[in-house]
């Protein structure tokens, strides 16, 4: 079984659920911090535009980076991964 997404337009796409789940938890808790997406990206090394994507979906972050991420706004990487209760199996 393919659980690839498929977009509008009945192509694939490469977003996956968990992409876009680890994003809202980003922007949700950038947010809470009272941090912006420039302050952000200035501390892990990438732009706002970067961080705007992260948060929603379109670009993965790496393990490296999400490491990073949480770091910075002091939570453990564990948090940007969906559990089986929030749909992922």
């Amino acid at each position: 079984m393919n659980d690839m997404p498929v977009n509008l337009t009945g192509a694939k796409s490469s977003v996956h659920h968990a992409d876009i789940y680890a994003g809202r938890m980003l922007r949700d808790i950038r947010k809470n911090k009272g941090m912006t997406q420039t302050e952000l990206g200035a501390v892990v090394g990438v732009t706002f535009q970067q961080i705007q994507k992260y948060e929603i979906g379109s670009n993965r972050m790496s393990v490296s980076r999400l490491y990073e991420i949480a770091k910075c706004l002091k939570v453990s990487p564990i948090i940007f991964f969906p559990t089986q209760e929030q749909g992922d199996a």
